[in-house]
């Protein structure tokens, strides 16, 4: 094939740049490298070598527009495969290469999965040994949580999705690292079956309503916070914290000796009878991330005092021994004093930028690009007729259940999903919240809402729970600056929500 670059070509005098598909048979095992592949049939099924994951691979790199560039659009960068088997079966097909490939098991609490999980208590590090891992997974088999292949049951499911963990004494303070390990479990790989993808539109009759103009009206103005606080105090409390946050260890490699038992029915081992640790003591210089960049992008503090503060603290020399580690436990710490400030919103002061604010075109761009979801994977369709889309893409199982009361109420005017670009700028990084609702009370009385659907705080490991609160009590103090007459709320309960309303 020559002149393939041609193919790419824009100029309309161009007579290549009328090609608007190319189909390339057999060309999956080498050939013309092309991250432009949407699209891969598979004819056949024997005699082939090529693994489904393989297969795919060739179509999961980000495309390149004209330029060269990347393009990171997930829209965009979808590959759809017309496989010679059921969806089911091409799932799990490629679930189980996967899992044989990297050793692991989807959906399966197996007896090493809280190894090693780190808790700092006291300024101290401490981890889990494979002994403490054991004895959380036969905790949870003891109390019939999961089965003895390690399968949650469904209860247990829930509990884990409302953040809420039964375990021994001795483990208790690590009930939002082990709920984390076990969600990371439960996550299928991402793929969707074809023949429910959907393409979220505008319900025009909605959007060219007044009322949803009026509503929107309430909160499209953007605003900017000031922050009053002492900054030296601010930064004396960052310094003591990096001085008093755990020790920087080095990097283990783990070895473990184990006996294999092959038999007609399979592979397997025993227990590791010898475990050894070797550890990375120093890295190369030119191996080394960009120390001050990620602090500053990860924290929003200046250079000059994330500098200082590093100097200062006289723990500088520990980032060689783990970069990656030293970094994160900076920007905990830092960002861990920051929470403490704001998390109550005192100091924070709003106010309206005049009259800047999101257009409400922006819906009508959004609505040209083509937004794709999948029914029963992160879509419901709005068949009510009060939502602002024919379909609702959802984020989890507690939006999706709010989305469908919405619909079923008949107090309920109209509603709409608040897009991501939608954005209320704090000290601990940007805020989207969840709903935008006009409700008819009493079928006269017009109340506004913006509605937030993150699940009980209460409930949410520590570090998630400072970050949301603090950025919910600011989005407060945002709509309160606003002072058109929208309600902000949180729910976790749709019923909850309306007894109140």
């Amino acid at each position: 094939m020559k002149n393939k670059e041609k193919l790419l070509t824009i100029d309309p005098n161009d007579k290549d740049a009328h090609v608007r598909f190319i189909f390339s048979h057999s060309a999956l095992k080498e050939g013309w490298d092309n991250p432009n592949i949407f699209q891969i049939c598979t004819l056949i099924s024997n005699k082939n070598t090529l693994t489904k994951r393989q297969k795919i691979g060739r179509g999961l790199r980000l495309a390149v527009n004209q330029a060269g560039e990347r393009i990171k659009d997930r829209n965009i960068n979808i590959l759809t495969v017309v496989a010679n088997e059921s969806y089911e079966d091409f799932a799990r097909t490629l679930q189980k290469e996967l899992e044989e490939d990297t050793n692991t098991k989807f959906g399966v609490i197996e007896n090493r999965l809280f190894e090693h999980l780190t808790l700092n208590l006291n300024g101290e590090s401490h981890s889990l040994s494979y002994s403490d891992s054991l004895k959380i997974v036969s905790f949870f088999k003891e109390k019939k949580l999961i089965d003895k292949n390690g399968k949650p049951n469904p209860d247990f499911k829930q509990a884990i999705a409302n953040k809420i963990i039964d375990l021994p004494e001795e483990f208790k303070a690590y009930a939002g690292l082990i709920i984390d390990r076990i969600e990371s479990t439960q996550k299928s790989l991402p793929i969707a079956n074809a023949s429910e993808k959907v393409q979220v539109k505008l319900n025009r009759q909605i959007y060219l309503n007044e009322d949803f103009k009026e509503l929107w009206d309430k909160i499209k103005y953007k605003t900017v916070y000031r922050f009053n606080f002492d900054e030296e105090n601010f930064l004396n409390n960052c310094k003591e914290a990096i001085k008093n946050m755990p020790k920087i260890k080095e990097t283990p490699i783990i070895a473990r000796w184990v006996d294999l038992q092959i038999e007609q029915k399979g592979i397997s081992h025993n227990d590791p009878k010898l475990t050894r640790e070797f550890y990375v003591s120093e890295y190369h210089q030119g191996n080394l991330p960009d120390l001050i960049s990620e602090i500053e992008a990860a924290t929003r503090l200046k250079k000059s005092s994330i500098i200082d503060l590093l100097i200062e603290s006289n723990r500088l020399d520990e980032f060689k021994i783990n970069p990656n580690e030293f970094i994160q436990q900076i920007v905990k710490v830092l960002n861990d004093v920051k929470r403490g400030i704001v998390n109550n919103a005192n100091g924070i002061k709003y106010e309206r930028i005049g009259d800047e604010y999101w257009s409400q075109k922006l819906f009508e761009e959004d609505d040209e690009k083509n937004i794709i979801a999948y029914l029963n994977k992160n879509a419901i369709e709005a068949k009510s007729g009060n939502c602002l889309h024919n379909y609702v893409k959802y984020d989890s199982g507690i939006e999706s259940k709010f989305a469908e009361r919405l619909m079923s109420d008949p107090d309920i005017k109209l509603f709409a999903k608040i897009p991501d670009w939608f954005k209320i700028n704090t000290p601990v990084g940007t805020y989207n919240p969840d709903w935008l609702i006009l409700l008819n009370y009493n079928g006269e009385e017009k109340l506004y809402f913006i509605v937030e659907t993150k699940g009980k705080l209460d409930n949410l490991d520590l570090d998630l729970k400072g970050l949301e609160r603090a950025k919910i009590a600011c989005a407060k103090e945002h709509f309160k600056a606003l002072n058109t007459g929208i309600s902000f709320n949180t729910a976790d309960d749709y019923d909850e929500w309306r007894k109140k309303h």
